[in-house]
């Protein structure tokens, strides 16, 4: 049998690189070699593998593939892997994005949900398709130019998350930038990284439905260290947030620190009919965007309508749009009477808060299986129903309702679950107040006697329940759950709070204190809660009751929490209650320090009135005063620097009050700082002046009156950085001329930073440049092997580098990989630009780096002008790069059809072949460039040549699936048959890749379809494995042989089974393939089937009366195998059919034993059932199922097998019972499990050793 054993990592590897889905010939035969393969497991190490491979392959080079980016690896993908980046030899090739892709696939190698934010990401990209630009994605995209912080706001399904979706994959697409999708600012903090561009997006940014408490605490408690992060210009947050949530008051304050602006969807950014109609037109019938056109200006309209629309058939357009609720409603009432496990379903999702694990639906604790009971008896549904029936309805609704993702299933859209709580809180409101989740109650309802005006999906509580209803959250609050209790939205009405009091009068000392032991996920109390929202009554109540207002063991303390949020009666009640002023929280912040961060003037002055320490630092070291500068109000910062607060203390970092000022652009707050004596010249940590700060803003008015106040103008960062740099890099022109008329030094420059010139002529800034070079710019200095002429020309920025010319820029200066700028200016698209140069004297045949010449690059870049200019002044045609590539080469690669015809009519050498042997019309043809392939034919290019892989074009086209260009190739004198070094021909290539058209021209031209490869798969064997069914039925009805085994045996039956295609198998069988044969390893096809899960196949199989019972060499069973995989259902349907559970393979093993081993307990339960005679069945080495199960640990299964009566002392050949093996093996449930079932006892020695099965 089987040994349980796992391949080796670079078994793994091979899997990966041959096996594109589960079902390649590589997993099989470490099948049947006896090795257990785990998908977890390749899934698992395929990430790794292809992040170090796609690395190892940019840094030498190497093109890699999508399919190595996905971590799917085909054989197809490595066959065209090369060492040389331009033989592209395939069309999931990419040249150019990929280390942008690459960047993003391996972003901080130490995140453990990097996997999970990538998922993301493609869900992003899958559902991009269907976006339409308007105004708003340029104006967000110009914003983030400067800005770090752009939210957009809107109602419900105006599309908010697409949009900044949307513009974040543009990041995405740059390189150098990360994007990471977030959902808390904790999570911004976890995943920041020093000097890396990070582009976070967070959905919801304050809550779904209503305003999240918990959010509010997160944006206010790591405001600080937030703010600095933004502050160093390298990471940028992209936000949504729901139009009425970002209109409450606790919101604006939170996000105040970072919001300079918000993009509205209901306003500026309102939909115009054309977007509107532009947006339909991506999920509407046309007949239906005919329609709309009609209605669109009296109809509701929003993107979410016509996504959710599409999803239904036969729907009123008209009365969808303008009552989506209403159609919905009607829907599900109808939905009741005829399928009530459907409506359900439905419920669940609303009790279960919009998402479904579906384990679920298997083992249900106690508690959820006596709520569903319920549940089901209220809709008149039989209460012992099996979960099951209700599961069966979930796939059904995934694309209409809900979607999929891993195990878990949601709600489709948060309007929909809006449209699903509002219907059943209002049709069965009993039971959403009874069974909802607490999240839900606290969201979406409201009492109807506090006369609400929320959502108009809000679920209004009717007086009627109201008892119900507080008898809830009683029950909740004494089961510890008054945190979650505390973020109900009506918590804002004071009648709320009053009946929510009298629910903690009823509870008693003990109780009340037990619960205030509770932490949230930020290890803060509900006191805390109480005193960051302002509920000074309830504040009382816990003040009452012994709540010490100094409490140590939360991370804010109740003073920071109150005043961080600005809650002045709040502060007014804690310190009457003895409050400590100046006592700081865990996280190191003073009550007056948060207060002066967030700009509370009526808490700062009682705190002061009351004796607060005025420069009394937070743990990083700002100062009260530090936190009010960077708040920018100036009345505050007057309070405090009258009371007598220290202008010059620095935080540990070395920021002062100044330059944070500074950073801000608070000039009347810089103006009072330096009259009391602020010190204008003291650096912060990177030697930041500030000074520095002002210019690299371009806050001209405070530069000038730092400079005023002696501020050192040649001041330099750790890098090398001056004012004039940054003032240079940021285009502020009137802050240069003042640097500079103030003695600032024009050649500043070292190793790490580019001088002012440099920099201004890389950024476009003419006037700027001008100004330089009139104060004395030195224009030849190398930068980083680089001239400023490089750097205009590799912008094409023509006006700046004819004033570099005219001061004597060198036009051929070179250093390092030796590019000139003619080279950069070639692939500026700039002609004008490349005329100059080479009127100036540039080398046109100058290489660089893998000997490239201007030419070469032209070519590349597809700039015909450019090309026409350098052949026409001389430069050679026919100069080849380190790789023996011609410009030619590369135009013919890259589909330059008019350079690639101008260079040939200019004499390009047509058969020249790179490294690698291929020629431009081998390139041509694998990138299906069929214009140029036309084009080198009528200029007689070698069709027959072959590649250093004995590759003709021919071959390559049909290898593409490219009908035309095999059509333009087809030549009587060339042998169809040919084989590559791998023994491929063009049919064995077009059919593996099911080029069904491809196919049939080459069987119309003889090819033989029997052919085999050098592995001996015929090209029949190939259509089957990739699950071409066209191809599959094209070459059986052209002769292919249905019964030819490749040297593994394998028929394409085989195959058909193996990969689990149905019409396939069924059209195999149609045409006579034989059903009982065995392979080299004796598996027959249901072996196969079973082995791979596929039901479908393994039903059809038993339909024609294949032998349940057969045996592969190793003696397996059709049903050993299935238990190997735990494949249930198949399981059950070779019981029905009478396959013998108590077969035993060639170590003995029932299939029992295989499936104690996987630890399948409900396959166990199922065998047992079928035959109680095998529980006490041994291997070979005397080994019963109970044993298997306890050495591999399997708690469940090892309980079944005691239920239905495994002897629990039977020793192994060894002598060991399952309780030896279960200590043995250091699995303590177990062998406690079994001390309990009265197993035999033997002391064991403290270290024990492990023991294998087998």
């Amino acid at each position: 049998m089987m040994k349980d054993h796992e391949p080796p990592v670079c078994a793994y590897l091979g899997i990966m690189i041959h096996c594109k889905t589960r079902r390649r010939n590589l997993v099989d035969t470490f099948f049947k070699l006896g090795l257990s393969v785990s998908y977890e497991r390749v899934l698992e190490i395929s990430t790794s593998i292809a992040n170090d491979v796609c690395r190892r392959y940019i840094q030498e080079g190497i093109v890699y593939l999508t399919h190595i980016l996905q971590n799917v690896f085909t054989s197809s993908a490595v066959d065209n892997i090369d060492l040389n980046p331009s033989r592209i030899l395939s069309k999931d090739t990419f040249h150019g994005t990929g280390t942008a892709e690459q960047k993003n696939l391996t972003y901080h190698a130490n995140c453990l949900c990097r996997d999970a934010h990538q998922f993301e990401v493609n869900l992003w990209q899958e559902r991009d398709s269907k976006f339409v630009e308007t105004d708003i994605v340029n104006d967000m995209i110009k914003f983030l130019e400067t800005e770090h912080f752009a939210v957009v706001i809107g109602a419900s399904g105006m599309g908010k998350s697409s949009i900044i979706h949307h513009i974040a994959l543009k990041f995405y697409q740059k390189e150098g930038w990360t994007v990471i999708p977030c959902h808390s600012p904790q999570e911004v903090i976890n995943h920041y990284k020093e000097n890396e561009c990070l582009m976070f997006v967070i959905d919801n940014i304050c809550g779904k439905y209503a305003v999240s408490g918990v959010d509010i605490e997160n944006w206010i408690n790591n405001k600080y260290i937030l703010k600095m992060m933004l502050g160093k210009g390298k990471i940028k947050i992209l936000a949504s947030c729901r139009l009425e949530i970002f209109n409450e008051e606790k919101v604006q304050i939170s996000l105040r620190p970072f919001i300079s602006y918000n993009f509205d969807l209901s306003s500026k950014y309102r939909l115009s009919p054309k977007e509107k109609l532009a947006i339909a037109g991506k999920y509407l019938r046309s007949e239906d965007c005919e329609k709309l056109k009609e209605i669109i200006e009296i109809v509701t309209f929003s993107p979410l309508l016509c996504f959710l629309f599409s999803k239904y058939e036969d729907l009123p357009l008209h009365e969808f749009l303008n009552g989506p609720f209403n159609i919905f409603r009607h829907e599900w009432d109808n939905l009741k009477v005829v399928d009530p496990h459907k409506y359900c379903l439905l419920f669940m999702f609303v009790i279960f808060n919009g998402t479904i694990n579906e384990s679920l639906f298997e083992e249900p604790n106690d508690d959820v299986k006596q709520k569903l009971e319920n549940v089901f008896e209220s809709l008149n549904i039989d209460r012992s129903t099996a979960l099951s029936s209700i599961r069966n309805k979930l796939d059904f609704c995934v694309g209409t309702y809900f979607i999929k993702i891993g195990k878990m299933y949601k709600v489709i859209h948060d309007k929909m679950f809006d449209f699903l709580c509002c219907y059943f809180g209002r049709n069965m409101t009993s039971f959403v107040i009874e069974y909802a989740n607490i999240e839900v109650l606290c969201e979406r309802t409201q009492l109807q006697s506090l006369r609400p005006c929320g959502n108009r999906y809000t679920v209004i509580i009717a007086k009627e329940y109201e008892k119900e209803y507080f008898q809830r959250f009683q029950k909740d609050i004494q089961t510890g759950s008054l945190y979650n209790a505390l973020k109900n939205v009506q918590m804002k009405y004071r009648n709320y709070r009053e009946q929510f009091h009298n629910i903690l009068m009823t509870m008693s000392k003990e109780s009340v204190k037990q619960i205030m032991k509770n932490r949230d996920e930020n290890g803060n109390n509900a006191f805390i809660t109480l005193c960051s929202h302002g509920y000074d009554e309830i504040a009382q109540f816990f003040i009452s009751m012994g709540f010490d207002v100094n409490g140590k063991d939360t991370r804010l303390s109740p003073m920071t929490a109150a005043c961080g949020s600005g809650n002045y009666s709040t502060v007014v009640l804690l310190i009457k209650h003895g409050a400590k002023l100046n006592r700081a929280d865990k996280y190191g912040d003073t009550p007056l320090y948060v207060a002066c961060f967030g700009g509370f003037e009526n808490v700062i002055r009682l705190l002061i009135q009351k004796g607060a320490d005025i420069n009394k630092t937070a743990k990083s070291g700002g100062s009260p005063l530090f936190a009010a500068c960077n708040g920018g109000d100036d009345s505050i910062v007057d309070m405090l620097v009258a009371k007598g607060a220290s202008v010059n203390k620095n935080t540990k970092s070395g920021n002062t009050p100044l330059f944070a000022a500074c950073c801000g652009g608070f000039e009347s707050i810089v103006n009072t700082l330096v009259n009391k004596g602020a010190l204008v010249n003291k650096t912060f940590e990177n030697e930041e002046s500030p000074l520095f700060a002002s210019c690299q803003r371009g806050y001209e008015n405070i530069a000038r009156l730092l400079i005023d106040k002696d501020a050192n103008i040649n001041n330099a960062t750790k890098s090398g950085q001056t004012p004039l740099n940054v003032a240079c890099c940021g285009e502020f022109l009137s802050i240069v001329q003042l640097l500079i008329s103030k003695g600032a030094s024009v050649n500043n420059t070292n190793e790490n930073t580019a001088s002012p010139l440099y920099v201004s002529c890389q950024g476009g800034y003419k006037d700027i440049v001008q100004l330089l070079l009139q104060n004395g710019a030195r224009v030849n200095n190398f930068e980083n092997n680089y001239t400023p002429l490089h750097a205009a020309c590799s912008r094409g920025y023509y006006e700046i580098a004819k004033l570099l010319i005219e001061k004597q820029s060198d036009v051929n200066a070179s250093k390092g990989d030796g590019q000139t700028p003619l080279h950069a200016a070639v692939k500026s698209n700039n002609d004008k630009l490349v005329d100059l140069l080479v009127y100036e004297g540039s080398d046109l045949n100058k290489t660089y780096g893998c000997d490239f010449t201007p030419l070469y690059d032209a070519s590349i870049a597809g700039n015909l002008q450019a090309v026409t200019i350098l052949v026409e002044n001389g430069a050679v045609i026919n100069i080849p790069s380190y790789s023996r590539e011609t410009a030619l080469f590369v135009a013919c690669r890259d589909g330059h059809y008019e350079i690639s015809k101008f260079l040939v009519e200019r004499g390009a050498d047509i058969n020249k072949s790179n490294c690698h042997g291929d020629t431009p019309i081998h390139i041509a043809c694998a990138g299906q460039h069929e214009k140029i392939v036309q084009m080198l034919v009528e200029n007689v290019a070698d069709i027959n040549e072959l590649n250093n892989d004995k590759e003709i074009p021919f071959y390559i086209a049909c290898k593409n699936g490219n009908y035309t260009i095999a059509k333009i190739l087809m030549n009587k004198e060339m042998n169809i048959d040919d084989t590559t070094i791998y023994g491929w021909t063009a049919l064995y290539a077009a059919a593996s890749y099911g080029y069904k058209e491809v196919v049939g021209l080459l069987i119309e031209n003889g090819a033989n379809v029997n052919q085999c490869n050098t592995f001996g798969w015929t090209p029949l064997i190939a259509a089957c494995r990739e699950e071409h069914i066209d191809t599959v039925i094209l070459l059986v009805n052209n002769g292919a042989d249905i019964d030819i085994a490749n040297p593994n045996g394998e028929t394409p039956m085989h195959v058909a089974c193996l990969c689990g295609n149905s019409s396939i198998f069924q059209f195999l069988l149609n045409k006579g393939a034989i059903l009982d044969r065995f392979d080299a390893q004796g598996n027959y096809p249901l072996h196969s089937a079973c082995y791979n899960g596929h039901s479908e196949i393994v039903t059809l199989l038993l339909e024609y009366d294949v032998d349940v019972n057969s045996i592969n060499e190793l003696k397996n069973t059709p049903l050993h195998v299935a238990c190997v995989c735990g494949h249930y259902e198949i399981i059950q349907k070779l019981i029905e059919k009478r396959a013998n559970v108590k077969k035993v393979n060639i170590e003995a093993e029932t299939p029992l034993f295989v499936a104690c081993k996987g630890g399948y307990f409900k396959i166990v339960r199922m065998l047992i059932e079928a035959n109680s005679e095998i529980v006490n069945v041994v291997n070979i080495n005397g080994w019963t199922p109970l044993c298997a199960a306890c050495k591999e640990g399997h708690y469940e299964t090892v309980e079944t097998l005691l239920e239905k009566g495994a002897d629990l002392n039977k020793a192994n050949c060894d002598g060991h019972t399952p309780f030896d093996i279960a200590i043995m093996n250091k699995h303590e449930k177990i062998f406690e499990l079994l001390q309990d079932k009265g197993a035999d006892i033997i002391d064991w020695p403290d270290e024990t050793c492990h023991t294998n099965i087998s």
